[in-house]
Order: C-alpha cells, then structure tokens, then sequence
C-alpha cells in the first residue's frame, strides 16, 4: 500500500486527464458532474480505466463502479472512502 495519501480531488483530476485523453480534449474541459454515459465510453475504455485506477490507488475495482458512482465526482468520493477504510484496516508495519 503506498504512503502517499490520495485526496478526493486528486482522483477527481486523475480521472478527468483520463477522459480527457480519450475524448481528445483539455481534462478542465471534463465537468465532474456529467454521467460517465455521456462522455461514451465504451467498454474497452471503461476495463481500462478501472484497471488503471486499481494499480494507481491499489485496490480492488468492479467495472460496475461507472453505473453505481455514474460521475467523476460521486466516483471520486467513493474511491476516496474506500482508500482511507483500506488504509485504516492496513497492519502496522514495523
């Protein structure tokens, strides 16, 4: 698990630079309240994203999350729970 904490807004931003990629536009132009649906993701983009958040924030990801958390921001809320409670429950290293 890595040391380094990982903010809500720094998902939020990591997603964005990810959409923004795939839509060939500036992430500042992704708007974090727009359903994942919206931007047309297909599913090759969506198993890719999930992947690449799973090896960035080292946890484990459904590809469901897109339909339960349907935008940047509320997925970017959950990711940021769901990292700190990992982070919480982690063993003490000595």
């Amino acid at each position: 698990m890595t040391d380094i904490p990982v903010s809500q807004s720094a998902i939020a931003e990591w997603m964005k630079a990810y959409i923004g990629d795939f839509l060939n536009v500036d992430a500042q132009q992704v708007d974090v309240q727009t359903d994942f649906e919206r931007f047309g993701l297909d599913s090759a983009i969506v198993v890719s994203l999930i992947s690449e958040l799973e090896e960035w924030l080292e946890l484990e990801l459904s590809p469901a999350l897109l339909f339960e958390y349907p935008t940047i921001d509320s997925m970017a809320e959950h990711l940021y729970h769901q990292k700190r409670q990992a982070a919480l429950t982690q063993p003490v290293q000595p």
